[in-house]
């Protein structure tokens, strides 16, 4: 194999252009490729680290958004419908998560992938519970209704 061959093989053609070798393996670029490149990648970075930054905030605020681990489920004794006792059900401190995202045990914070699990669980009972409540209302109306129809 070539030398030139074998010097592709070892970088890549950013970073041989970059560093400006691409001339010895007989590769022509733009002069100011170089420059364009790296202020891509600068700004790639800066917009992934925001993207990674709104994600992260919206998660902490989520997280600020559930109930203690310890909160009971506030339904008047009913059961929820992944038959859990609450947000309690899933969800635990340890664990990974990707990119970082691992639970501290220490200080009792939830990965990034159990937070949003547990959200999935606190949303699906805070549904339960208004659709309970809508229940109990329509049945107060109706026996309201008919209590006002038999008094008439």
């Amino acid at each position: 194999m070539a030398p030139e061959a074998s010097a592709l093989l070892l970088k890549s053609n950013y970073q041989n252009i970059v560093e400006g070798t691409h001339k010895q393996l007989g590769l022509s670029y733009p002069a100011d490729l170089s420059t364009n490149l790296t202020s891509k990648r600068t700004s790639h970075k800066i917009a992934e680290q925001g993207r990674r930054n709104r994600i992260n905030n919206a998660l902490t605020e989520i997280a600020s958004l559930l109930p203690q681990k310890s909160t009971p489920p506030s339904s008047g004794g009913g059961s929820n419908s992944d038959g859990g006792g609450g947000v309690e059900g899933r969800g635990s401190t340890g664990g990974g998560g990707g990119g970082g995202g691992g639970g501290n045990v220490n200080t009792g914070q939830a990965s990034k992938a159990s937070t949003v699990e547990m959200a999935i669980d606190y949303i699906k009972q805070l549904k339960k519970e208004l659709d309970d409540t809508k229940g109990k209302l329509a049945d107060a109306e109706r026996k309201l209704g008919e209590k006002a129809g038999e008094e008439s």
